[in-house]
């Protein structure tokens, strides 16, 4: 039922055209920016599976249906095999790509040696982390580390709402595009235990509500159509293409369809309430929007937040 619950937002902005040519245009453009080589192959692989999606939900809104496609789309299109070009590619980008990205963007900001890497996922980033000399923990509520990182040291969450950490034991919490994969109910909660056990938290998140009197956002707008035209969208439009967005890259292509999704995604000032009301003082933002070199593309923006 929980699951159900959950999809029940990518059903309906699958069912929403603009939405879905937004998305579309998006993602042909990061998948093949970030795998040139099969440019071909990749054009066919998306649209096919977008394709399979929409048609899966054109008639009503249909859970079975639309299940039934994920699992096509899984098995012939994006298979999990180590032996497809596609996951070879992907990993590789995972690997070697993301991670500088990200750590580039964010390296002047982490302060102290000893880093957590929250809701750490497959752990690349953190391997990327002791690359650059940092001490680096892992946690995450469920175990995906790659074999490439299992050397690293990783912490279970068994409570959804505790970190297992002494006080004051992290100089840097560094939490990418993780807290809309939590719980409302849950949300408070971790970040006092963030509060707790970390001197200065750095957040990456995806968001919406974006308006194109924002003028945050206005360095970024001169070099991104995408974003123009985002921010053009409603706040509803936005929100469900960040569902999309969210949905296809985890679930369908990455295929972990046990995560979390309540899609808990809020407007850049939401984000900044919210760690204000949690002792949070925010010190710079970054406002990224669609970042280049990047397969997931989503309006980004970074928090660098000290405890007050």
């Amino acid at each position: 039922m929980k699951q159900t619950q959950q999809i029940l937002p990518v059903l309906h902005a699958l069912r929403k055209k603009n939405v879905v040519d937004f998305f579309r245009t998006i993602t042909l453009d990061s998948y093949t920016e970030c795998f040139p080589r099969h440019k071909r192959s990749i054009e066919n692989m998306v649209n096919l599976a977008i394709d399979i999606l929409v048609d899966s939900q054109s008639i009503s809104i249909d859970v079975n249906s639309f299940h039934a496609a994920q699992t096509y789309i899984k098995t012939n299109l994006f298979p999990s095999s180590p032996t497809s070009w596609f996951r070879t590619a992907y990993e590789s980008y995972k690997i070697l790509k993301r991670p500088q990205i990200d750590y580039d963007k964010i390296k002047t900001y982490i302060k102290g040696e000893k880093i957590l890497d929250f809701g750490a996922g497959a752990g690349f980033f953190a391997h990327e982390l002791v690359k650059h000399g940092y001490s680096v923990q892992l946690t995450d509520v469920l175990d995906y580390r790659s074999a490439f990182v299992r050397d690293l040291e990783f912490v279970l969450m068994v409570e959804p709402r505790v970190l297992p950490f002494r006080d004051n034991s992290i100089d840097t919490a560094i939490v990418r595009t993780v807290l809309h994969h939590i719980n409302n109910a849950d949300l408070s909660s971790i970040l006092k235990e963030l509060h707790r056990i970390a001197r200065r938290i750095i957040i990456e998140e995806d968001t919406c509500g974006i308006h194109p009197e924002d003028t945050q956002f206005s360095m970024a707008t001169q070099n991104s159509i995408f974003l123009e035209h985002f921010m053009s969208l409603s706040v509803q439009d936005q929100f469900d293409y960040a569902v999309l967005t969210d949905y296809f890259s985890n679930a369908i292509v990455f295929g972990a369809s046990d995560i979390n999704f309540p899609f808990l995604f809020k407007s850049p000032l939401d984000w900044k309430k919210t760690l204000k009301e949690h002792n949070f003082t925010v010190s710079d933002t970054l406002f990224i929007g669609f970042e280049k070199m990047k397969i997931t593309k989503n309006c980004q923006i970074w928090f660098i937040a000290d405890r007050s």
